[in-house]
């Protein structure tokens, strides 16, 4: 379990590097280029890049956080792929049904 755990962040680590400040206690990491490859994915990037699009990528984004402890909290933050054009990145076939709402 360590191994695998030990290779997906290596892998991650190629695709969306992660910076650590370890005098803060953070981290992060370059939320456009995470974004791009999500959307890539997921079918979606060429019509954002695309001028003749009219019709705007459908994405749902949301922030929460909250303390942990008295002196230790966090911030969550993250999108949802709502566009009825989104495909399985697995299997090429629309996400949402032919209907773009199944």
């Amino acid at each position: 379990m360590q191994r695998a755990q030990k290779n997906l962040n290596a892998h991650l680590q190629d695709v969306i590097p992660m910076t650590v400040d370890a005098v803060n206690e953070s981290g992060g990491f370059d939320f456009k280029l995470y974004l791009e490859h999500t959307l890539s994915k997921f079918g979606l990037l060429e019509l954002v890049n695309d001028p003749s699009t009219t019709d705007p990528v459908k994405i749902a984004v949301t922030f929460d956080g909250g303390l942990i402890s008295r002196f230790l909290g966090h911030v969550t933050g993250g999108f949802k792929l709502v566009d009825k054009r989104c495909v399985d990145p697995k299997t090429g076939l629309p996400l949402f049904g032919d209907s773009g709402i199944d």
